[in-house]
């Protein structure tokens, strides 16, 4: 998946396919996300003998008003799980949330592959 171009576009577009009954407060939340950006990172993984791996950052900024009761930082959990399903082999994607609403970073999760994180 590319995020480079049209970023919010693509994400929104796939995100629909998972909403397959119109659910409003789906639609709301996935409304909510104001940009994505990606970029190319570095991770060190491993103990005792690090390795140094080539992964993806994504940032995605949210409007919190469109997440009153459910909270962003539970959409962004799934997020993270949604986005290491696709990232390539012997890689790995690093999710960055933000808000509208705050100055600084919400959260970021730790570099993730598949199901697992990477530590």
């Amino acid at each position: 998946m590319s995020l480079v171009s049209k970023g919010r576009e693509v994400l929104l577009e796939l995100l629909s396919l998972y909403n397959y009954r119109n659910v409003s407060a789906i639609r709301k939340q996935t409304n909510g996300i104001v940009s994505v950006t990606s970029e190319p990172v570095v991770a060190r993984i491993g103990h005792p003998r690090p390795n140094f791996v080539r992964g993806v950052g994504i940032t995605l900024k949210f409007d919190e008003s469109q997440y009153t009761g459910s909270g962003v930082f539970m959409f962004g959990m799934v997020l993270d799980h949604f986005f290491g399903q696709y990232c390539s082999m012997n890689s790995f994607t690093q999710l960055t949330l933000r808000t509208l609403q705050r100055e600084k970073r919400v959260v970021q999760w730790p570099p993730r592959t598949g199901d697992q994180p990477l530590v």
